[in-house]
């Protein structure tokens, strides 16, 4: 490629990006700054503001072998489950969690499997996009010193 080819090509890319530059700068909406908090709403503002979301703890479960929590209801389609474990052997260690809805005993409608090769202390979130309902966890462990779970619900 020759020399003034190079100059060319440069040229047109630099001109190229400066009108994506001029493009972002016309199109880009102008940023508003909200009403200061001292003068009152005007009738076009809404007076209410909607809450904002937030993680709810719904249980908290903790044990060192196998177990099946109690039922818990979660009110949202969205959740999550902190857990965490510490191991005896971190070679060995193994932590299975299902979920069910409440009354099913064989289909579970989720299922987190750790089996890792770490030391000591290991924690994580699972989070679940089923809701509205009744759920229960059965635990299944080998190798731990213990466990927790701490279920939370969007709200």
């Amino acid at each position: 490629m020759s020399k003034d080819t190079k100059v060319v090509l440069l040229i047109l890319a630099i001109l190229a990006i400066a009108v994506v530059i001029v493009i972002e700068i016309i199109y880009v909406p102008a940023i508003q700054t909200p009403p200061s908090s001292s003068s009152p709403p005007t009738s076009s503002e809404s007076t209410h503001s909607e809450p904002q979301k937030q993680w709810i703890k719904i249980r908290t479960f903790a044990g060192v072998g196998d177990k099946t929590t109690a039922l818990f209801n979660i009110s949202s389609n969205k959740w999550r489950i902190n857990w965490a474990v510490e191991t005896k052997r971190p070679d060995l260690g193994v932590f299975v969690l299902y979920v069910y809805p409440e009354g099913e005993t064989r289909s579970y409608m989720f299922i987190e499997q750790i089996m890792h090769d770490c030391d000591g202390d290991y924690n994580d979130t699972t989070y679940v996009y089923e809701g509205n309902g009744s759920f229960y966890i059965r635990i299944e462990c080998s190798n731990l010193k213990g466990w927790t779970l701490e279920v939370e619900s969007w709200q």
